[in-house]
């Protein structure tokens, strides 16, 4: 394998630097996702969750949140009419335990639960193509010790994260009624609504 004396083939020689720059790039992708999801679960566990009295919802900057004395099955059924109720499309439901089960995984009981009211939502994409990495909105759905985790992605937090000064004056008004929307209907589930 050698051509010269101590040498490498060319070909050999560029495979290896080919070789240690994606290793080097999967490290550093590696790290960058390891320091994003550890900025992130500090930024969530560090979101004071505030609770309105006698409604059961806690809020974070991220999300709307309830737990139910209930069954996954139950919730979903009741979210997914609340949110038909107030006109939002059911685009996907994947249960995601069932899903690994199938192949061969051992999983908890998660189900996440992806919808839109499109007419609104194409006004926001109008004013930032980039909410289309948020759309459909999305929650989740999973079993805990103490019951049944509602966990819906905050409009709100939508819009900051594009930031407010990107989206025009409707965009903003279509998140901040998703937003009041999505506490209705974590509300309306968490009491036994629909």
């Amino acid at each position: 394998m050698q051509t010269e004396a101590g040498s490498f083939p060319t070909s050999l020689h560029r495979s290896g630097r080919i070789l240690r720059r994606a290793m080097r790039d999967i490290h550093d992708s590696a790290a960058r996702l390891l320091w994003a999801t550890l900025l992130g679960a500090t930024t969530v566990t560090t979101a004071v969750a505030q609770e309105t009295p006698g409604t059961g919802i806690q809020v974070t900057q991220l999300a709307y949140s309830a737990t139910m004395d209930d069954d996954i099955t139950s919730v979903k059924d009741s979210f997914v009419s609340a949110l038909e109720g107030r006109n939002y499309t059911i685009v996907n439901i994947l249960d995601v335990q069932r899903a690994l089960e199938n192949r061969g995984i051992e999983a908890e009981p998660i189900v996440l639960v992806e919808f839109i009211n499109l007419s609104k939502a194409y006004l926001v994409t109008t004013s930032d193509k980039r909410f289309e990495l948020f759309a459909p909105l999305r929650a989740a759905i999973f079993g805990e010790q103490d019951g049944v985790r509602l966990l819906i992605l905050r409009p709100k937090f939508i819009g900051d994260t594009l930031g407010q000064e990107h989206l025009s004056d409707p965009a903003r008004a279509v998140l901040k009624e998703f937003d009041r929307d999505l506490r209705d209907v974590a509300e309306t589930v968490r009491n036994g609504g629909f």
